[in-house]
């Protein structure tokens, strides 16, 4: 796709003439053969530059342009427009179709492996304990003891133990001088 003049001096499309004088300057001094003797292609972009000053600073031609842009996107905008509807009338088909193939397959091929295999118990383990006879239970089964919910200890009977106790500690560190009375 070509640049339009617009891009081509790097300018808005509402800009005024003095912005795309200023622009075709900043352009000129920049990409000017006589600057850029080292690039080949200084000279071809130069002339793009003119070319697109040329109409842009002129209000007749420059009305023209915008007229043959506008008609050229409307035209790019229709063309993409039927590209979109000829992929929305194919594309949904094209998928409904393949996973109905898809379908199709896999259920042909999980009926021929099950035709194709001999069959198979399901659990085999339960088919063996079916074909044997049901042995006696050698041991009667003894009723167990009620098991009691544990209860909490009373205060009075709980061990103490020095290295565990909060206070035992602190005297240990000599924090404080003897633990307090238990009553």
């Amino acid at each position: 796709m070509d640049a339009s003049h617009y891009d081509i001096l790097n300018v808005d499309r509402l800009a005024s003439a003095d912005l795309v004088r200023d622009a075709y300057r900043r352009m000129a001094q920049k990409f000017h053969p006589d600057k850029c003797h080292d690039d080949a292609q200084a000279a071809g972009l130069m002339a793009r530059i003119n070319e697109a000053y040329e109409v842009l600073s002129d209000s007749c031609r420059r009305a023209q342009y915008d007229m043959s842009l506008a008609s050229r996107n409307r035209r790019r905008l229709a063309a993409s427009r039927a590209v979109m509807r000829g992929q929305d009338a194919f594309g949904w088909s094209w998928y409904l179709l393949g996973g109905a193939a898809l379908v199709t397959v896999l259920t042909l091929g999980l009926v021929a492996v099950r035709f194709a295999a001999p069959p198979q118990p399901v659990f085999p383990a339960r088919a063996q304990l079916a074909q044997q006879e049901p042995a006696a239970d050698p041991l009667p089964l003894v009723a167990a003891q009620r098991i009691q919910p544990w209860t909490e200890p009373p205060r009075s009977q709980r061990p103490v133990l020095a290295e565990t106790e909060p206070v035992m500690r602190l005297v240990r560190e000599g924090v404080m001088r003897s633990p307090p009375s238990r009553q």
